[in-house]
């Protein structure tokens, strides 16, 4: 998305060419659950892309998990790293399960009743090579810094380069080489109006961690007894 007409590029890949892999919706967060909007969609996206290479289906079916319950059940803006602890503990539910059962009650949620995706592990990618192999199978979590006023105002095919503090997660969806600078491209959660329909490009060595969630586990509902409360 980021790369298509972008004058001096090489080398590049996009994961938004790939059909059913990524929501065509680009999140408008205002409120700072950056990390709840690109967990979701990228733990949605690695269980599509895991259960098409076993059943050999293509294209893949990426399946919406909800954002609304990391949201809910995590403090705000949390660090990477406990939003990583919680989705391996219990999982995430469908975007449809949770919000219908949000709508009816949103204090007697328990997500043990709900089908939930639950990777096995969340492990933090470091070796380049390793990384571009990765993300032409499905996307990643990246943290950046969004302390510069530069990636707000970030224009269609400008490259952010900002290396301070990491606390802004994205999806990272790409990569390759424009002008001459190695970059990701990846998705943020600002809305269709922000740079480039929503997505943008990155320095790689101004994205300061990758996160990827694997072996996506399918953790069945628990059998509700007649007199359990909900």
């Amino acid at each position: 998305m980021a790369f298509k007409g972008c004058p001096g590029v090489e080398d590049s890949f996009s994961l938004t060419n790939t059909k059913g892999l990524l929501q065509s919706d680009v999140v408008c967060d205002e409120f700072g659950f950056c990390h709840a909007y690109a967990s979701a969609e990228v733990v949605g996206a690695v269980y599509a892309y895991e259960q098409s290479l076993k059943t050999k289906t293509w294209p893949v079916t990426h399946i919406p998990l909800s954002a609304q319950q990391l949201i809910d059940a995590l403090p705000y803006n949390p660090e990477i790293g406990m939003v990583n602890d919680y989705i391996k503990n219990y999982g995430i539910t469908t975007k449809s399960d949770y919000d219908n059962a949000r709508a009816i009650n949103e204090e007697l949620i328990n997500i043990h009743q709900m089908i939930r995706y639950r990777p096995s592990t969340v492990t933090n990618i470091k070796n380049s090579v390793d990384l571009k192999r990765e993300l032409r199978r499905y996307p990643l979590v990246g943290v950046i810094d969004t302390a510069s006023e530069s990636l707000h105002h970030l224009k269609r095919h400008d490259i952010y380069a900002s290396n301070g503090i990491g606390d802004h997660a994205v999806i990272l969806t790409g990569y390759g080489t424009v002008r001459n600078q190695k970059c990701y491209e990846f998705k943020n959660s600002w809305g269709v109006e922000w740079a480039c329909d929503g997505y943008g490009l990155v320095e790689r060595d101004a994205v300061l961690s990758i996160w990827r969630p694997k072996e996506i586990q399918v953790v069945e509902p628990e059998l509700q007894l007649p007199n359990d409360p909900l």
